[in-house]
C-alpha cells in the first residue's frame, strides 16, 4: 500500500482527515467522490456533510459548500498558521466564506477539528491541530 507523505503525516498526528467526508474527498475537476488514498480499500459508505440555514438549497449549495469546507481543510492541516487572506490565497474562497468553513470542521457533524485561532498583530492567524478531545467538546457546551 503507497501513501503520500502528508496523509502518513496526518494519521500519525491522530485524526483521519476524511472522516467528516464518509472517507472520501470530493475532486470538483471530476464532479465525484473518491478516496483520499488511491489503492485503498474504502471506508463504510457514510453520509455526505449536511449544511443547514435559512437561504440554504442543497441542489444549488451542496457541491459548493462541500468544495469549500474541503479547501479550507487541506489549507488549515499543512502544519502552518495561516490568516484568513492567506487561506483565501491558497483556496481562491472569500474570507466570510473560509470563516464560516472554519466554524463547521469545529462542529461534531464536520468531523469536530481542533481548530485554533492565535492573535497576529490586527489579524488571526488559524491551524488545525487534530480532532477535538472528547472532555474540550463537553466543556464547551457549559
Amino acid at each position: 500500500m503507497v501513501h503520500d507523505n502528508d496523509s502518513v503525516a496526518r494519521q500519525t498526528r491522530g485524526f483521519d482527515p476524511t472522516q467528516a467526508f464518509g472517507g472520501k474527498r470530493y475532486d470538483e475537476a471530476t464532479n465525484t467522490w473518491h478516496s483520499k488514498l488511491r489503492g485503498t480499500p474504502q471506508r463504510p459508505a457514510t453520509r455526505s456533510p449536511e449544511f443547514d440555514g435559512a437561504a440554504y438549497d442543497p441542489t444549488r449549495d451542496k457541491e459548493r459548500l462541500t468544495g469549500q469546507l474541503n479547501r479550507v481543510y487541506e489549507a488549515v492541516t499543512e502544519g502552518r498558521w495561516l490568516t484568513l487572506s492567506g487561506i483565501a490565497s491558497r483556496t481562491g474562497d472569500p474570507e466570510a466564506s473560509i470563516s464560516a468553513q472554519l466554524r463547521n470542521l469545529r462542529k461534531p457533524r464536520f468531523g469536530a477539528y481542533d481548530i485554533r485561532r492565535r492573535r497576529a498583530g490586527n489579524r488571526f492567524e488559524y491551524t488545525c491541530v487534530g480532532k477535538q478531545r472528547e472532555k474540550n467538546r463537553q466543556e464547551s457546551l457549559f
